[in-house]
């Protein structure tokens, strides 16, 4: 039997960089302005422990979004380069990664899914 998988790219996303140990941690916002994202514990209150580690927005407000974080304050709000797409809130779901950036892995995902559906189109059912 052939199974069908069905994500999202991001959600793809997320799975490689986790599978590629770069996931530092993954979270649910729970609060966020313009440039800014804030998250639970178990996030790391020490100063400047995430600067410059990147943070990939995968699901809720802003999903899609990736930034540099500039500084990690000991209240968990961390500041990123440039302003999100819009601003995160508590639907907002991140991972922070150490090395790979989301981007290039997203694009590498779109691509593959692109190819696949090429060589491997949807068979035809009678109806």
């Amino acid at each position: 039997m052939v199974s069908i998988i069905r994500a999202t790219p991001a959600a793809i996303v997320v799975q490689v960089l986790s599978r590629l140990g770069d996931v530092v941690e993954e979270f649910t916002a729970t609060a966020g302005a313009a440039g800014t994202i804030t998250g639970p514990a178990p996030l790391s209150t020490t100063l400047d422990f995430y600067d410059n580690d990147f943070i990939y927005l995968y699901a809720g407000t802003s999903a899609g979004d990736e930034r540099l974080i500039t500084t990690s304050s000991t209240s968990r709000v961390l500041t990123v380069e440039g302003n999100f797409t819009a601003t995160p809130d508590t639907t907002t779901k991140a991972v922070i990664t150490s090395g790979v950036r989301p981007k290039h892995v997203y694009d590498a995902v779109v691509e593959a899914i692109r190819r696949a559906a090429y060589y491997f189109p949807r068979p035809l059912t009678d109806t």
